[in-house]
This record gives structure tokens, C-alpha cells and sequence, in this order.
């Protein structure tokens, strides 16, 4: 949602370099000597210009760009002037209050109280949990299973390219009149079963091979897919908070993913309990979104239902019965 960047208090940036002095030194000499009530160095947090910058999928699939594209364009440029006049947080502020404030220009939790927003928060944290595993432990798996070191390069190789293509191919189908969100759900199941079976390729190089490009292939469309899908549930206009929520989640489960992990590896002697919990946390967060549709239909006789506006900014309600079209 917002960039960091640290200038001074009369909006000039300092220079990093210095032929006397090192950049981190200089860094310290100007934070600790800017002492004066107007020349306090700030954390500026400069929004992107455009609330669709994060968006990977066609503008053709937002009603209002394609009905009245001026309109759009006015509604989704950010005021760069009003976003510059809020508050800055300099370094003389406490600590408390510059946590506070990071939280709340980075972080929208008030996205929460959205129950399909937050299973599919929910959803994203299991699939971080699992994401990493076959990217960080591939070679460790077939090493463990005795293909020959000189040959698991082959493994990440093949999970790379899968990846790529998958991204593009699943990144096709999305912009086509397709369920998008059934095709995302289908997308962590097939990638988490293909983690789950990965122990089992033994030591035949060819069997890991497919597994990985297998993964590669459908975790890479699940990159493709996360925007898309965040806007059909929220629109276009909260697509920058609801990213920032979405990170918190995500960055989360990474950071203790792979090592749990390693320490169950550590435990147990080898890669299948871990390879098969961690595909199954990927599964289950493709299978639990399956109960979005529903949740969306009994929203749409709430008082919380999905408005014109949310329709027109790429909001879409899935139809419960069927997952092949969306409404």
C-alpha cells in the first residue's frame, strides 16, 4: 500500500553515498545530529499513485473500466497531495506511536470483519505454510531418497519452469469467463497433493521431476491468481489493504514454515511426515474456499450485501450452484 522512504523534514532527501565518509555512517551522523524540532527526520509512507497497481489480471474484467472509464480512472488515482499531508513519523516520535502508526496506514484489519475475507486470509496463511517446502527442500528430499547429488539441480530446474508457464497459462484462463475462484481453489489442492506424493518418487529422478514441475506449474498460477481473487472479493478500490493484511499472514507462516520443517527433519530422519503435513495445510486452503460461494449468497440477503459500487469495481458474487460461471 504505501512506501517508505526517509527524507528530511524540509521534504529533501539526503545523499547515501559520501567519498568521506561510509553509507552507514553517514546514515548515523545525519540521524544523530538532525536535532531540531523542524528537522527531525521522517518515515514518509508515500502511497501508490494508482489503487490498481497490484492488480495482475485484465481491467477488462472491472465493469467500471469498461463502462466508463474516465470515472474509473478519477476513482482510482490516489491523491498524492492529501496522502503527503498526513502525519509524518519521525524519529524523534516514540516508539509506541510509530508502531501504532505503522500498523494502521499498512495494515486495514477492519478487512477482518469480511468473513470471506478472512477465510480466505485463513486459506493464505496455510497455503505460506506449505508454499516454500518443495522450493527449499527438494534437494534435501531427493538426496534423502538417493538420487545422486548431481542430479536434484534438475528438480528445482524443472519446478522453475513449471512455475513460469504456469503463470501464464493459469493467468490466461482468468481472464476468461471462467470461475476464477474455483479454478484458484483447484489450483492449491493439485499443488498440495503434489507435495504430499513427492516422498514417494523414490529415488527415480524422473518421477521427482514431474512431481516438481507439477508443483511449479499450479503454485505459479496461485501467484498469478492471489490479486484477481482479492479483487472479487473486496474490489479493486481495497486491493492495496487488503494486500497489506494478506502480507502479515503470508510472512508469518514463511518465517516458521520451513523451519518447523527442519526440526521435524531433524526429529524424525526424513522428509515424508513433513512433506505430507505440510502439503495437507496446502490442500485444506484450496478445499476450505469452496465455502465462499455459499457465504457470499447469505451475505447478498444480509444488510451487508455486496453494493453497485462493489459490483462495478470488480466485485463478484459466486453462484453457489455452479462453479464454472461466475454472476
Amino acid at each position: 500500500k504505501n512506501i517508505i522512504l526517509l527524507v528530511n523534514g524540509d521534504d529533501s532527501v539526503q545523499p547515501f553515498l559520501n567519498n568521506k565518509q561510509k553509507p552507514w555512517t553517514r546514515s548515523l551522523h545525519h540521524l544523530t545530529t538532525q536535532s531540531s524540532d523542524h528537522h527531525h527526520p521522517v518515515l514518509s509512507f508515500k502511497q501508490f499513485p494508482r489503487k490498481d497497481v497490484l492488480y495482475m489480471g485484465s481491467l477488462k474484467n472491472i465493469p467500471m473500466f469498461v463502462k466508463q472509464p474516465d470515472e474509473y480512472h478519477r476513482q482510482i488515482i490516489v491523491d498524492t497531495q492529501q496522502s503527503s499531508d498526513e502525519d509524518p513519523v519521525t524519529l524523534s516520535t516514540t516508539t509506541a506511536k510509530k508502531t501504532e502508526s505503522i500498523w494502521t496506514r499498512f495494515i486495514d484489519l477492519s478487512l477482518l470483519g469480511n468473513i470471506v475475507f478472512s477465510i480466505f486470509a485463513v486459506s493464505n496463511f496455510l497455503t505460506s505454510l506449505g508454499f516454500n517446502v518443495p522450493y527449499t527442500f527438494a534437494g534435501d528430499l531427493a538426496m534423502d531418497l538417493h538420487v545422486p547429488e548431481s542430479q536434484k539441480h534438475y528438480i528445482v530446474m524443472s519446478m522453475g519452469i513449471g512455475n513460469t508457464i504456469g503463470r501464464i497459462v493459469i493467468g490466461f484462463l482468468a481472464d476468461k469467463k471462467i470461475n476464477r475462484l474455483a479454478l484458484y481453489n483447484i489450483t492449491l489442492i493439485i499443488a498440495g497433493i503434489a507435495t504430499m506424493v513427492a516422498p514417494l518418487a523414490g529415488p527415480y529422478l524422473a518421477l521427482h521431476i514431474g512431481y516438481a514441475s507439477v508443483f511449479g506449474f499450479f503454485s505459479g498460477g496461485y501467484v498469478g491468481l492471489t490479486s484477481i481473487i482479492v479483487v472479487d472479493l473486496v474490489g479493486l478500490e481495497k486491493l492495496s489493504d487488503a494486500f497489506g493484511v494478506l502480507l502479515l499472514f503470508q510472512g508469518v507462516a514463511v518465517a516458521i514454515g520451513s523451519p518447523i520443517v527442519g526440526a521435524l527433519r531433524e526429529l524424525l530422519g526424513n522428509y515424508k511426515i513433513p512433506y505430507l503435513l505440510f502439503g495437507l495445510f496446502i490442500t485444506v486452503s484450496g478445499a476450505m474456499l469452496f465455502s465462499i460461494p455459499p457465504l457470499m449468497k447469505r451475505r447478498q440477503k444480509s444488510k451487508h450485501k455486496v453494493t453497485q459500487h462493489d459490483l462495478d469495481m470488480g466485485v463478484v458474487v459466486y453462484s453457489e450452484q455452479n462453479l464454472t460461471q461466475t454472476t
